[in-house]
């Protein structure tokens, strides 16, 4: 539910409603450990974390659902409705003790651009269903990209203490020499990029896609070779410190040297697949979103789908019967995909950026459609709520030259209010 109402903020520009239950939700968790730890020693470890782990998403939900509520103008503008909340306040009825007609034409102003809007937009089932599908197949590329890492961690799992442990320290480091460094660009591209797109400035995108690409480029080479390969030897001690002590007695001393010894030992695994996979790793999570930005779902999902065939299942079975599955070559299967995907990705933001250029079709214009006449519908119920409430209130005199008047277009791109 936590990445689902992150997505809304996200794809609303509502980034304050994005920071903020991230930060309740981490808050909630360190309060629940350190106030449990202290006032119930005897309480296990692993159930202190467990309910502070819990508790934390349910938190940072209601902190959502409820500046959302208060939101006005955010669930206004975007025709959010809410258990007993209105999503643009409006009445009905004709006030008790008024003759204004103009409070009826007003109602009937609006009921007029509601069926509009809805007999140009098709139906509501029709919208629901392609809203489904189209949220399959985006999940489909997540589950692609997370079937190869599943797989290879059970791989290292059969290949014994040495192998996996490599590998899940590998893993653990990743997200601060990989994910850390594109967090900030990725949630800009995620959140600008369709924007730029549906609010009627396509050809700023290519500019703001170049831009993005570049600093993943840059910033997958830092944190992946400069930051690493140097550094091997400290990352392999600092991230395998645990395993120091099987170097504690003689009968576990061969479970240290295989884990730290040797040309498969985690030092040397550290500089010859870690530094990859975190290079790989940035780019792929800044180029990724550039092309949800361009609606380009269904060839997302059909080339993440081809990588596993063709990336992935070749270097785990080459990993096995070639080299004996070391540490690395598991490591380096499980972002085999990201090989393939990050230049097929690129080209295909390039073909995609010369055609906006170019000002022609693409899979971001049914949705930049849809935007700009929802944007139209949006502003038709805000304006004429405002009329309805200022003839309610008496201070605005019946005058049927005084309504406002919103055409929403049936197939143009532009709403003229």
């Amino acid at each position: 539910m936590n990445k689902t109402l992150a997505g809304v903020a996200i794809g609303g520009g509502m980034l304050w409603l994005y920071g903020w239950p991230m930060m309740i939700r981490g808050v909630a968790t360190l309060l629940i450990w350190f106030v449990g730890r202290a006032t119930v020693p005897t309480a296990e470890p692993t159930t202190v974390l467990g309910v502070a782990n819990f508790v934390g998403p349910p938190l940072s939900s209601l902190f959502f659902l409820v500046a959302l509520a208060c939101a006005k103008d955010v669930r206004a503008k975007y025709g959010i409705t809410l258990p007993f909340i209105s999503a643009v306040a409006r009445t009905t009825d004709q006030p008790e003790g008024s003759a204004d007609p103009a409070h009826g034409q007003a109602v009937a102003t609006l009921d007029s651009y509601e069926e509009s809007y809805a007999s140009t937009s098709g139906s509501s089932s029709t919208l629901d269903m392609e809203f489904f599908t189209t949220s399959l197949k985006a999940m489909v590329v997540d589950l692609c990209q997370q079937a190869s890492i599943s797989a290879g961690v059970y791989v290292a799992s059969f290949k014994g203490l040495a192998v996996s442990y490599q590998v899940a320290a590998m893993q653990s480091a990743l997200p601060a020499y990989g994910t850390a460094w594109a967090l900030g660009f990725s949630l800009a591209a995620k959140s600008v990029g369709p924007q730029l797109i549906a609010s009627g400035v396509k050809r700023a995108f290519p500019g703001f896609a170049a831009i993005v690409v570049a600093y993943g480029l840059a910033v997958g080479l830092l944190s992946g070779v400069a930051g690493v390969v140097p550094f091997h030897s400290y990352l392999a001690a600092n991230y395998g410190e645990s395993a120091c002590g099987y170097a504690s007695s003689e009968g576990c001393a061969p479970v240290y040297a295989s884990i730290f010894g040797g040309e498969t030992g985690l030092p040397s695994t550290f500089e010859r697949a870690f530094s990859v996979a975190a290079a790989l790793n940035t780019i792929y999570l800044l180029v990724k979103p550039l092309l949800y930005a361009c609606m380009d779902i269904d060839f997302m999902m059909y080339t993440s789908l081809a990588s596993i065939v063709f990336a992935f299942l070749p270097a785990i079975l080459a990993s096995e019967y070639a080299s004996g599955a070391p540490a690395y070559a598991i490591f380096l299967s499980m972002y085999a995909p990201h090989m393939l995907l990050i230049p097929v990705f690129l080209a295909r933001l390039y073909a995609n950026c010369r055609r906006i250029l170019r000002g022609e079709s693409g899979p971001w214009s049914e949705f930049a459609r849809h935007h700009e006449r929802a944007e139209s519908y949006r502003a038709s119920v805000s304006l004429v709520s405002i009329k309805e409430t200022l003839v309610c209130s008496g201070a605005l005199v019946s005058d049927s030259s005084a309504l406002v008047h919103v055409e929403i277009p049936a197939e143009s791109n532009a709403g003229q209010i």
